[in-house]
């Protein structure tokens, strides 16, 4: 299986990171247990015989390939978004560019409420790379709201007996080298390794694997590459005896969804976050009481338990923001990220 190490230089689209949290090892979780936070608007579902979209054809458009998490969480949106529109709900796969083919090909779409894209945290900061540059934002884009928050985690092999937790992990790569295995380089699995051995003195190095993620995986377990560094959803599915064991998550708090894995912060006392932010978006331009009815149709799709549920038994963990809340989380990943430029080589 081909795969690169990598010590500082790095190129590709980055996902979001976070100054705050991770920590300890853990089995493989039970079924989760939805949850989620409450959302910030539209506390009530869309109301009124105001239906602008009742009988039309609404496509999102999924700026990944086909059967991903982000692929499919947005798709189990449908029949919420159909019952609450009257609407039919199609989608199409764009992927390449890191997202930007998807939203410049459809930036100057009508803003008619027909036009949906999903977006993640990672394109305002896209554009810090020299090598890709791009100056399109999500202020371009009206936003419609936050969907999922999928934190990263770090995780290894389950019969590894080098290290307990992370705590002696994390003095074992004081003293010697530690490879870390991701699917690709820019991603913000990629980038907490690099906050690691700054804030630690680690010698944490990458990996990737030209295989993506399920090369990643087999790495680790295979015993080629000695840590796992991905999101929580695509860590969960690889757990047990013959598979991986968690160490930490990092976050502000332990994820709803793996309550037993501790936070990189609890250990380390030292605040480190990642996570990948996944919503909504359309074109600006928009008639305002066209835009008011969408956000609320996503914040209640959204926040639909049986959706919740669903989102759960994949690990993925819903959390609603609205647009001003999810901007919030653009213009913090980006801030963040402007913070290890050298270390990432892009300055």
């Amino acid at each position: 299986m081909k795969k690169q190490i990598i010590a500082l230089a790095m190129a590709g689209i980055l996902s979001a990171i976070s100054l705050a949290g991770c920590a300890a090892p853990a089995a493989a979780p039970a079924a989760p247990a939805a949850s989620a936070e409450a959302p910030a608007s539209a506390e009530t579902a869309p109301e009124g015989e105001y239906k602008p979209l009742a009988g039309k054809t609404v496509n999102i458009a999924v700026c990944s390939g086909a059967g991903g998490s982000t692929d499919t969480g947005v798709r189990l949106m449908q029949p919420f978004l159909e019952e609450l529109t009257g609407a039919t709900f199609t989608f199409t796969n764009e992927s390449g560019g890191g997202g930007f083919i998807c939203w410049i090909a459809h930036q100057n779409d009508a803003p008619d409420g027909t036009s949906w894209i999903m977006v993640n945290d990672t394109m305002d900061f896209a554009g810090l790379n020299p090598q890709t540059p791009q100056t399109l934002t999500s202020r371009d884009f009206q936003l419609l709201g936050c969907q999922v928050v999928d934190i990263s985690a770090l995780s290894c092999r389950a019969n590894e007996d080098r290290w307990t937790d992370l705590q002696s992990l994390i003095d074992y790569a004081k003293e010697n080298e530690v490879t870390v295995s991701v699917s690709s380089l820019g991603s913000e699995d990629a980038n907490v390794i690099y906050l690691m051995n700054n804030k630690l003195g680690t010698q944490f190095s990458l990996v990737v694997s030209s295989e993506g993620s399920s090369g990643a995986v087999a790495d680790v377990i295979g015993g080629h590459v000695d840590v796992y560094s991905n999101n929580v959803a695509s860590t969960a599915k690889n757990l047990g005896d013959d598979g991986l064991r968690a160490v930490c998550v990092f976050n502000n708090e332990r994820s709803q969804l793996w309550p037993d894995v501790p936070t990189f912060e609890e250990v380390t006392g030292i605040a480190v976050s990642s996570h990948s932010a996944r919503g909504l978006m359309m074109p600006k331009g928009g008639d305002q009481q066209l835009v008011d009815y969408l956000v609320d149709v996503v914040a209640q799709a959204t926040q639909n338990p049986e959706y919740i549920q669903q989102m759960a038994d994949m690990y993925l963990e819903v959390v609603y923001k609205d647009p001003a809340q999810f901007q919030e989380l653009f213009d913090n990943s980006k801030a963040d990220v402007e913070t290890i430029l050298e270390d990432i080589g892009w300055k």
